[in-house]
């Protein structure tokens, strides 16, 4: 016998165990493209092209959670890091000799790159913040039933 639903606008699924999935994945990825952002990826774009995909990601899976003064300052950070992203993509000249992916890049890179690492890394740090304010990656005392976002 079916259960009558108390609340039609409420519904019984629970997307959080889902969303906290996507964000270990997607932290995971971050963590494993840190060591070699120069590296050619699978998909054939350069590891520092998929930590900003990756970054952008992490922002698009907590956006709804986050205040719009918080918006106001990170949105422009990613906006800032992928600009530097392109640019620095444009020095980069990739082919294959003999059975490899090889690439080389001109010495206007190695301007770009300190830019990069930093703006990288400023993104990655204030993401992890609005993640730990909002709940995304621990439980507080409130929340002992369950994940409180």
């Amino acid at each position: 016998m079916e259960k009558e639903i108390e609340n039609p606008n409420s519904s019984a699924f629970n997307e959080a165990v889902m969303k906290m999935a996507r964000l270990n994945k997607i932290q995971d990825k971050c963590n494993d493209l840190r060591e070699n952002h120069y590296a050619l990826c699978k998909n054939g774009k350069f590891g520092f092209q998929n930590h900003y995909f990756s970054l952008d990601s992490l922002y698009l899976e907590i956006s709804a959670k986050v205040t719009n003064k918080e918006k106001e300052k990170i949105k422009p950070m990613l906006k800032e890091l992928r600009e530097i992203v392109m640019e620095l993509r444009k020095h980069f000249k990739t082919g294959t000799y003999g059975y490899e992916n090889k690439y080389t890049y001109s010495k206007e890179a190695e301007k770009i790159k300190d830019k990069l690492y930093d703006k990288l890394y400023d993104v990655e740090e204030e993401l992890r913040l609005l993640m730990d304010v909002h709940g995304f990656s621990t439980l507080t005392a409130e929340d002992e039933l369950g994940d409180g976002y």
